[in-house]
């Protein structure tokens, strides 16, 4: 178990991930809407291929992980645990990964 001063460095890392991975999507985005156009004209009628058609493009080294997820138990960053359905997961060059639920 954490004591609070564990706990603390736990959440402030957490914290910093989750700012860098905002950032390298929101950059993405950005970069896809100058190429694109605004993401209102974007075709999403295919869940599934809007990251691979819009988003993928402007993620340097960003790899598809070809992985069965739902065989898994994820825990996610508000720590509520839970089984996903089908999901596209993708990994950055940095380590952090984020999945697409579809």
């Amino acid at each position: 178990m954490f004591d609070n001063q564990d706990s603390g460095k736990y959440n402030k890392g957490v914290s910093v991930i989750v700012k860098v991975a905002y950032s390298i999507l929101s950059q993405a985005v950005k970069l896809s809407v100058e190429e694109n156009g605004e993401t209102s004209g974007w075709d999403t009628s295919v869940e599934s291929e809007v990251m691979p058609k819009y988003i993928l493009p402007y993620l340097t080294g960003a790899t598809r992980l070809n992985i069965d997820f739902r065989k898994y138990t994820l825990k996610t960053l508000s720590s509520t645990p839970g089984a996903y359905g089908a999901n596209i997961i993708y990994v950055l060059q940095n380590g952090i990964f984020f999945l697409i639920e579809i």
